[in-house]
């Protein structure tokens, strides 16, 4: 997956939860832009994705492709 690929998921799953990047930012104790820098470059590590969208009811899961 490409940084670009993963920031277009993010903001639709945003849009899903009804919810906005500061928000997230604000419930994990972060700031928005560092938030948002990690998103934008790829760089958010696994388990710090996985327990956000955790929160929310969806899950991040690991599969082959065909």
């Amino acid at each position: 997956m490409t940084a670009e690929t993963l920031q277009k998921m993010w903001k639709k799953w945003l849009i899903d939860i009804g919810k906005s990047e500061t928000n997230i930012a604000e419930e994990r104790g972060k700031r928005q832009q560092n938030l948002n820098r990690s998103i934008k470059q790829g760089s958010i590590k696994y388990v710090e994705l996985s327990d956000i969208v955790e929160k929310y009811g969806y899950s991040i899961e690991i599969h082959k492709k065909p």
